[in-house]
């Protein structure tokens, strides 16, 4: 799922789950050619 994804799912913006990997609050996203590549986990 691309960071869009995750944050119309969650209601979240995308700054905020940029701001919860970067604090630790989730775990690190993998990565596929530069984009984030989160897992339904």
């Amino acid at each position: 799922m691309t960071i869009k994804q995750v944050s119309e799912k969650y209601s979240i913006s995308e700054d905020t789950l940029r701001y919860y990997e970067k604090a630790g609050l989730i775990l690190p996203v993998t990565r596929k050619n530069g984009i984030r590549d989160y897992s339904e986990k």
